[in-house]
């Protein structure tokens, strides 16, 4: 079994970040990628989908929060430093959405991932982070 960390102090422009401290080229505190999500917050949103996902109606991985520790976790100055992040079951899948056409997913499977983006308040659905899993093959039966 795998699965996918996302730390949260390792976002663009985290304030977390060991080499970065949030900021720009001009030492001013950074601006998020996108409005209103601060940087490092991606990890607590990822659980909060998971539990959202009532049931598994959209089909959202199993995520928890965790806090992991290893001797390459380390600032500049060699403290070692837990990492708090989020950790998401990986789901075997034959790539992300935008490389499929429209009509391998069904009305239904769209209506599911739209209602948990506006359960969510997701603005970022796109292409690339919706991953396509191989469809089961139906077995006749012999009769």
């Amino acid at each position: 079994p795998f699965s996918v960390n996302n730390p949260r102090g390792q976002a663009w422009a985290s304030t977390m970040m060991p080499n970065e401290r949030g900021s720009d080229v001009s030492g001013e505190p950074s601006l998020s990628l996108r409005h209103g999500i601060k940087p490092g917050e991606a990890c607590v949103r990822e659980v909060a989908a998971f539990i959202l996902d009532t049931g598994g109606f959209a089909g959202v991985p199993v995520t928890g929060m965790v806090e992991c520790s290893h001797s390459k976790f380390m600032y500049h100055d060699r403290r070692i430093v837990p990492k708090i992040g989020s950790l998401q079951t990986f789901v075997p899948n034959i790539g992300p959405a935008e490389d499929f056409s429209s009509r391998r997913f069904s009305i239904s499977e769209v209506h599911k991932i739209a209602i948990l983006d506006m359960r969510l308040l997701n603005c970022d659905r796109n292409g690339a982070n919706l991953l396509v899993r191989q469809r089961e093959k139906k077995v006749k039966e012999k009769g």
